[in-house]
């Protein structure tokens, strides 16, 4: 029943690296643009210059996201221009409203039940390596669900489920650039763990959770909005960059 109230202004495809996707030149405002196979052969390409590619890092598809991409090369499900189906009830509505907030805490608290019992014998206890340093530790406060959901999918090192589930909302402007705010505002977080994965995994580990990164930070500021959300935050990130570049000069 649910499914026939689906719909996006923007499509919400997400996926990892080795994916085949495609990318029209003629159509785009931005090289790194990409669409889902489904989004490129339900919208009109003939006589375009596009190629069609495995995507490394993975991606996002842009159909529908008049920042990177012109309406002409919308498909006819995303865009202004697509049919919507009828709203749904408000039953409906109140149901998902009270419900996905208790999954997200329900989430979360196992997340937080996992730092005690889950097995980490592949990687290092980054909390216990924090705790050890000599700078002093830094203080994690959250404003809303969103700001711990990034939180755990830092900490937990980039799993791959996670990234499908934040970077499958960021059709809605202003998910998108919460998101992108709080997540540079902890890139200093991902410096430190990149720099204690290079002491104690291979480069596989270390190129595939840096893929994930890029994967991210390519997604999130595709936009114009979420572009100047980075700027603002531009202290955090060359405050980040710094900190990598000394730690990694005591490797």
């Amino acid at each position: 029943m649910m499914k026939q109230y689906d719909f996006s202004l923007k499509c919400n495809a997400v996926w990892s690296s080795d994916a085949i996707a495609y990318r029209c030149n003629t159509c785009a405002y931005n090289p790194c643009m990409s669409l889902c196979a489904e989004c490129f052969q339900n919208s009109n390409h003939q006589g375009h210059d596009f190629n069609r590619f495995f995507s490394q890092a993975g991606g996002a598809c842009d159909c529908g996201n008049a920042d990177v991409l012109r309406e002409s090369g919308f498909c006819a499900r995303h865009g202004p221009n697509a049919k919507r189906p009828p709203a749904p009830s408000d039953n409906i509505v109140s149901l998902a409203e009270f419900m996905i907030p208790k999954l997200f805490v329900r989430l979360f608290l196992y997340f937080r039940g996992w730092l005690f019992f889950e097995e980490t014998s592949r990687h290092v206890d980054f909390s216990l390596d924090w705790r050890s340093r000599s700078a002093p530790p830094v203080k994690y406060s959250f404003d809303c669900l969103l700001d711990e959901l990034v939180f755990w999918m830092i900490r937990l090192i980039f799993p791959q489920s996670i990234i499908n589930l934040c970077l499958s909302m960021l059709s809605h402007a202003d998910y998108r650039d919460w998101f992108a705010c709080r997540f540079f505002s902890l890139y200093a977080c991902v410096a430190e763990i990149m720099v204690d994965l290079a002491k104690s995994e291979g480069n596989a580990t270390i190129y595939a959770v840096s893929s994930r990164v890029i994967h991210i930070s390519v997604q999130v500021l595709l936009s114009f909005d979420s572009f100047f959300c980075g700027l603002r935050l531009h202290g955090h990130v060359i405050s980040a960059h710094l900190m990598e570049r000394g730690a990694l000069s005591r490797l």
